[in-house]
């Protein structure tokens, strides 16, 4: 989980992680797709309650 598509989102793929990116702006020709996009930090609850 993070909110930086490269750092976060990006990193997580590499390890081979499934990730949830927390869209807090807007980017522009985002090279990868994070698994989750949620708008707040308050939506992450909800995302992990349907993995389960």
């Amino acid at each position: 989980m993070g909110d930086h598509p490269l750092k976060d989102v990006q990193g997580a793929k590499n390890a081979g992680i499934r990730c949830i990116w927390v869209k807090r702006k807007e980017y522009e020709n985002i090279p990868v797709k994070p698994d989750w996009i949620v708008e707040s930090i308050k939506q992450v609850k909800k995302v992990i309650t349907s993995l389960v």
